[in-house]
């Protein structure tokens, strides 16, 4: 597959254990996805969704459920990401994010938006050092310094290690965002 420059693109960086655009959806963040890149587009920007390529534990085919016509750039998982599935560490789906970090770099985007899975946003600033990354949490796991309503957490060292890379934070309540820069200062 040749790639073309994407340069003024915004990357959209989707959790690897979803295919976006697919009739898989079990969670509202596929759909959020989808609906960033369509809004983005309506404001006059353009964007490209990374999604993890269609494999064995997909029940549908990719298929564009909203009509939205997004850009997509596909990344395999590999069997090795989904054995060592450890959200709560550094090397999270450490393959399939650096195949998207990599394919990132060589389209040449500059701003990204990563959703829910935090670690991926210190391997992209790595690979993409001038690039703008924003991190979209929906979840306690960063505002709270216990296991909240079984959402899991970050710990500090984690914590302090990946906001080192991020430029910005968009939590979807005031309440995250304030738990966010109670536990973690320098979070802008």
């Amino acid at each position: 597959m040749i790639m073309q420059k994407r340069s003024n693109d915004i990357a959209l960086v989707a959790p690897p254990w979803w295919l976006i655009p697919s009739k898989n959806t079990g969670t509202a963040t596929e759909h959020l996805i989808e609906d960033y890149g369509y809004n983005l587009r309506v404001q006059g920007f353009s964007s490209t969704i990374f999604s993890r390529e269609q494999d064995y534990t997909d029940i549908y085919d990719i298929s564009d459920v909203n009509k939205y016509s997004n850009n997509y750039v596909y990344a395999k998982v590999s069997r090795v990401d989904r054995a060592f599935f450890k959200k709560r560490n550094l090397l999270f789906y450490l393959i399939y994010i650096l195949r998207v970090a990599i394919k990132i770099r060589r389209l040449g985007i500059k701003k990204i938006i990563v959703f829910q899975t935090f670690p991926f946003c210190f391997w992209i600033k790595i690979f993409n050092p001038r690039s703008t990354v924003l991190f979209h949490i929906g979840s306690h796991e960063l505002s709270k310094r216990e296991n909240y309503f079984n959402y899991g957490y970050i710990s500090d060292s984690l914590g302090k290690r990946v906001f080192s890379k991020i430029d910005y934070v968009i939590a979807v309540s005031k309440h995250i965002q304030k738990g966010i820069k109670e536990r973690f200062p320098m979070v802008k």
